[in-house]
């Protein structure tokens, strides 16, 4: 039976915002000085917040949540939120949707790997927020590195807030705790600068054996830039990368990698040997699959201190991970997770004054991270506290909307684990394109196709469904037939504009 892996993908430009966009930023709220206003001085506001839902389907506790964090939003500053959890499988098509007919709204979460960032701000769809942040979120400009704002600054100008977290990242290999000590992968053996992915194959045979019905591995393509050392310039679905440890920042095409080409043929041989069953995985990724019931391994997230306490309350069971390349701070790791204000919000100040409160207040914070205290979890001693597991609130994950460093503690994290973070991160090697953000606004048509094309091909390339032999150069060919020389070309010109200035 021939399987035809077929992505559908579109980009539709929208048009230019009827008022100057700085004019709306100060002028769109009929209150003056919000930022000093009390509660009830000011006028009442309903904002809509849309995100999606990683931790999986929504159980009925969402809406008790919700009402509780709108209790303090509106003592506070007179504000309700409508949060809209959408399902990561609908999300980033349903704001393409609703951005392209400049449907009102006023905060989304946004990324390089989901909901792209830049391709949203170059299209005019996001609002300025520099004005916004002296005015309405004094305290939460002060709490980001100068760094992190630069990473969000599209012509100069703020169009994000970083979600403060672990930054420096390093590519995360997660196996459930069980399968190691069943089938004698020493996870914690591991060394990172010697790690090669053909070192788990010793497991993945045994897993493939022991457990026929299960499968052994997942290895996405996107969570692997780090390990092979690449930084993307504008995120997954656009070609462009430099490698982290070349100051002379010569931009590439990652899909014409001697790595990419060589991650295709281990994905092939895993595929043809049974330990990475991508056909079973691809026709059921709709179906929210528990991957610490039914996987041996899986690349996910970024390693930090504690992570598997995190990925033990993430997966449902008792997990172990580590770090299988070393943490570099670069822009990935700030793009990775960011809050913004729509063009069209109605009420730009209150939307930033929600996000000062959510940055600042850990009472909020915590309720939208974990619940209620006493229906949720229970406080234990200092910051730790402990989930109830007949909980139905599925909870956010703590890096999705604010920063992290609010966050209670769970069982196996350490006590200092966010001054951990910290140190990591002002330690990390530092990538020499900190502090760059491409412009696509020169190549957006052409960064547009080819977007089409990647996702057109490389999901089921990476995955072992479409051939290397035969659909690979048809991939390059397309690549290029859509523009992708001239998107590295520019992305070149930039990058030398922007070294030449500092």
């Amino acid at each position: 039976m021939a399987i035809v892996l077929c992505l559908v993908f579109s980009f539709t430009l929208v048009g230019c915002a009827t008022k100057n966009e700085e004019q709306q930023a100060s002028n769109s709220s009929p209150a003056a000085n919000e930022d000093s206003a009390t509660s009830s001085a000011l006028p009442e506001v309903k904002l809509t917040w849309y995100f999606p839902s990683f931790n999986g389907d929504a159980k009925g506790e969402e809406t008790a949540v919700f009402d509780e964090v709108n209790k303090i939003l509106k003592e506070k500053i007179n504000t309700t939120v409508d949060f809209k959890m959408i399902n990561t499988g609908e999300y980033e098509e349903k704001m393409k949707v609703m951005m392209a007919a400049s449907e009102e709204f006023d905060l989304a979460f946004y990324s390089n790997w989901f909901n792209n960032f830049q391709i949203a701000a170059s299209k005019g769809n996001l609002l300025p927020l520099d004005e916004l942040l002296g005015k309405n979120g004094p305290k939460l400009q002060s709490s980001i590195p100068d760094g992190f704002w630069n990473a969000v600054k599209l012509n100069g100008k703020v169009y994000a807030v970083p979600n403060q977290q672990f930054s420096a990242r390093s590519t995360t290999l997660n196996v459930p705790q069980a399968s190691a000590d069943k089938y004698g992968l020493d996870v914690y053996g591991i060394d990172r600068n010697t790690f090669k992915l053909e070192d788990l194959e010793p497991y993945l045979e045994k897993f493939k054996n022991g457990e026929p019905d299960k499968y052994p591995i997942e290895i996405r393509w996107k969570e692997l830039s780090g390990y092979y050392g690449m930084e993307l310039i504008s995120g997954d679905d656009v070609p462009g990368a430099v490698y982290m440890n070349d100051d002379s920042l010569k931009v590439f095409n990652q899909f014409e990698s001697e790595e990419f080409q060589a991650h295709l043929a281990l994905v092939n041989k895993w595929v043809e040997k049974g330990y990475f069953k991508s056909i079973e995985l691809l026709s059921k990724k709709d179906q929210n699959l528990k991957p610490g019931e039914v996987m041996g391994a899986w690349f996910a997230g970024a390693w930090q201190p504690g992570g598997e306490a995190l990925a033990s309350q993430t997966y449902g069971v008792p997990m172990q991970n580590t770090a299988v390349s070393n943490p570099v701070l670069n822009n990935s790791g700030i793009l990775a997770t960011l809050t913004a204000i729509s063009r069209t919000s109605k009420n730009p100040e209150r939307a930033m004054m929600v996000l000062e409160l959510l940055n600042s207040d850990e009472q909020l914070f915590n309720l939208l991270t974990f619940g209620i205290e006493g229906k949720d979890y229970t406080k234990k001693t200092g910051k730790f506290i402990e989930q109830n597991k007949d909980s139905q609130y599925i909870g956010i994950p703590n890096w999705e909307m604010a920063t992290i460093f609010n966050s209670y503690l769970i069982e196996g994290q350490p006590e200092d684990v966010w001054a951990q973070h910290k140190q990591i991160n002002a330690e990390a090697q530092t990538s020499p394109a900190i502090g760059f953000t491409f412009d696509p606004t020169p190549v957006k048509t052409e960064v547009a196709n080819t977007s089409a094309v990647i996702k057109e091909y490389v999901e089921g390339l990476t995955y072992g469904v479409l051939k290397v032999d035969k659909d690979y150069p048809v991939f390059v060919e397309k690549l290029k037939k859509a523009g992708s020389d001239k998107v590295i070309e520019e992305m070149q010109k930039q990058i030398d504009d922007w070294k030449a200035s500092k």
